[in-house]
């Protein structure tokens, strides 16, 4: 398995994709405070902008999420990041897997 991409082993890659598929197209800077707030929720380290560049540039490369650009007479230039299909498909394999991995979890308890 070395060299393939796995979705299941890296947490902020799953919340990137879930607020992407949930939210809709997201900036950066939105991705990097909801990902925090849940890092606050959950008792977890806060990301940098240089941890999630780092996740954002692997998912880019993977085809996970998309970047486009737009251009505002005010403001300026605004990137934003969408889930494409391939990402859509990933997290929904990941939730079956974590659905099963929950249920062998109930059945063990029993």
């Amino acid at each position: 398995m070395q060299g393939e991409f796995t979705l299941l082993l890296d947490r902020v890659k799953v919340l990137v994709l879930i607020f992407l598929y949930v939210k809709g197209p997201l900036s950066f800077t939105e991705l990097l405070n909801m990902i925090n707030e849940v890092n606050e929720l959950t008792k977890k380290e806060r990301i940098t902008k240089g941890n999630l560049d780092s996740h954002i540039k692997v998912m880019l490369n993977n085809g996970l999420i998309e970047r486009r650009e737009s251009f505002y007479f005010i403001t300026g230039k605004k990137v934003i990041y969408k889930i494409t299909e391939k990402g859509k498909e990933e997290l929904f394999n990941t939730i079956k897997e974590l659905e099963y991995i929950r249920d062998l979890i109930k059945e063990n308890k029993k």
